[in-house]
C-alpha cells in the first residue's frame, strides 16, 4: 500500500544480516514503483520471488522519494 505518483518512487533492495546487498535483489536491480496503490508488487530484475532467500537472515531496505509507504507484505509470486 502506497503512493508514489505524482513524480514520485520506491525502490527496495534486500540485505543480509550484514546489511551488505544481496546479489540479484539490490536497490540498482529493482523495478522503481511509481504509482499508487493498494497492491503494488516489487520486482527485481532478474528475480521474480524472494523465495531464493528462504531460510536466510534478511532485511528490505526501502528508499522513498516523495512517495509514503503504508504497508507492506511478502508473499510467493505467481
Amino acid at each position: 500500500n502506497a503512493a508514489a505518483g505524482g513524480g514520485g518512487q520506491i525502490e527496495v533492495e534486500v540485505v543480509d544480516e550484514y546489511v551488505k546487498p544481496i546479489p540479484g535483489f539490490t536497490r540498482a536491480e529493482f523495478q522503481a514503483i511509481r504509482s499508487d496503490g493498494v497492491s503494488l508488487p516489487g520486482r527485481w530484475e532478474k528475480n521474480a520471488d524472494l523465495r531464493a532467500l528462504a531460510g536466510r537472515s534478511v532485511r528490505l531496505r526501502f528508499y522513498l522519494r516523495h512517495a509514503d509507504l503504508f504497508a507492506f507484505e511478502l508473499k510467493p509470486a505467481g
